[in-house]
């Protein structure tokens, strides 16, 4: 008929199981060695959260079971989210803190006749 709109459903490119399970484990290894290592001091986030998006986007996960993934484990995440924040905040704080003393005590003056730098104390 003229002038009638059709719907054009867009199914999404599926990963067939082995490629889909070779880019899991490879992503899997990268957001790892990220939270583990830490490298330029960023934060774990940044090695997890492109690589998630890699995954739908290649279509080794639907976006559908991801949002419903999320959405069913909502409370677990934020919680996980709580406890990094958390974590962070203790970390600035003990640092902050370990300055500090380090700046209240001062530094130990040498006892014998080396002009080498005593260490400030450790916390």
């Amino acid at each position: 008929m003229v002038g009638e709109i059709t719907a054009v459903s867009r199914v999404p490119e599926i990963l067939s199981n082995i490629p889909a399970e070779v880019l899991s484990v490879v992503l899997l290894a990268v957001v790892l060695f990220g939270a583990v290592m830490r490298p330029f001091g960023w934060p774990e986030a940044v090695f997890a959260v492109p690589p998630a998006g890699l995954l739908i986007v290649a279509g080794a996960i639907l976006l559908d079971h991801a949002r419903a993934k999320a959405t069913r484990l909502g409370p677990v995440i934020g919680l996980l989210a709580a406890v990094l924040v958390l974590a962070k905040l203790c970390d600035d704080e003990a640092t902050a803190g370990c300055s500090a003393a380090a700046t209240a005590t001062g530094i130990p003056a040498p006892t014998s006749n080396t002009s080498a730098p005593q260490a400030p104390p450790t916390c």
